[in-house]
């Protein structure tokens, strides 16, 4: 299982959306760039928090026209109980079946299935599915959505200019 890298064309996405078993797909290209995110679950420490600072940011993404898909391997149910009780501003998508994490490369197998996991990870693509950014955490506490929301918070307050590049290119 190959993860995804800067340059890498964005897999295609598929997975459980709110109050429907009908699946949610995002596929290329899209009108606007999309910031993915794999959590460990709501359940995790690091992950709320790093929920709680993309919530403070999801007006700024959206008005910039990035479309924010934050997925973890949690029971539908849970994750939209966990964005009701805090308020969340955007949608928590389930990968149950662990497609769309072994797709991206970030699924880890814990000997029994319902400890398989993602490792927290963040991709952004641009509207085309090519990854600007890539990055896969290598313990739950080291993904670095605050630190990279303020990049493009920054970068989106700044000037307009002639490049056709909307977003800086990080490499992580």
């Amino acid at each position: 299982m190959k993860q995804s890298r800067v340059g890498d064309t964005i897999p295609t996405i598929c997975v459980a959306q709110r109050g429907t078993s009908d699946p949610f797909s995002v596929s290329y290209p899209t009108t606007n760039h999309t910031l993915i995110i794999f959590m460990r679950g709501t359940w995790c420490l690091y992950c709320r928090k790093q929920l709680n600072v993309l919530g403070e940011y999801e007006a700024a993404l959206r008005q910039a026209g990035i479309t924010i898909i934050c997925i973890s391997t949690e029971h539908q149910a849970r994750l939209d109980w966990y964005v009701d009780q805090n308020k969340l501003p955007f949608q928590l998508y389930s990968d149950q079946s662990r497609a769309a994490s072994k797709a991206f490369g970030v699924h880890y197998w814990l000997s029994y299935d319902g400890f398989n996991l993602a490792h927290p990870a963040l991709f952004l693509a641009d509207p085309n599915g090519k990854a600007m950014i890539a990055h896969v955490s290598k313990s739950m506490n080291d993904l670095p959505i605050g630190h990279l929301l303020e990049v493009f918070v920054g970068f989106l307050n700044a000037p307009a200019t002639t490049s056709d590049s909307v977003l800086p290119r990080i490499h992580s």
